[in-house]
């Protein structure tokens, strides 16, 4: 089961549903049908959304039915998560082979993953992988420098 957002943080300009709907493509008719139906967990006609959660809420389904889900499938891909549906679209994806949502792997930079597989081998007292790794890096710092020296030469 993804991650919900946490949606006790209120908004210091609610927002309009009906520009929220604009925003992500999604017809103002469907956005009032999502409530109707028992998918929205408030009235878009009648609520401001005045905090994270509902704006979420908002825009997963929105999102979906504005890619062209119909009634049909929203039951099929919403079956097993939980309502109110305060999924980050932006954080969530749907894996078809097992038929759930996940919430999309964190993204590590570069220096991170370095930092973590130098901080195991020490951990390891792993002082040949560590000599090998520093001496990569020693070469590739030559090599750039080798590099912008030709480049200044020209």
């Amino acid at each position: 089961m993804p991650n919900r957002v946490d949606c006790s943080q209120l908004s210091l300009f609610p927002k309009d549903p009906r520009d929220l709907a604009d925003t992500i493509g999604l017809d103002w008719w469907a956005a009032k049908k999502l409530y109707d139906d028992e998918w929205l967990s408030f009235d878009p006609e009648t609520s401001l959304i005045d905090n994270f959660g509902m704006e979420t809420e908002f825009v997963f389904l929105g999102s979906l039915v504005s890619a062209g889900c119909t009634p049909r499938i929203l039951s099929k891909l919403l079956n097993r998560l939980e309502k109110p549906y305060r999924y980050d679209i932006r954080e969530v994806f749907y894996d078809w082979p097992s038929q759930t949502w996940k919430d999309l792997p964190s993204q590590i930079t570069r220096e991170e993953t370095a930092e973590e597989i130098i901080c195991e081998l020490e951990d390891q007292e792993d002082i040949d992988s560590l000599l090998e790794i520093k001496a990569m890096l020693q070469e590739a710092i030559d090599r750039l420098n080798a590099d912008e020296q030709t480049e200044k030469d020209f």
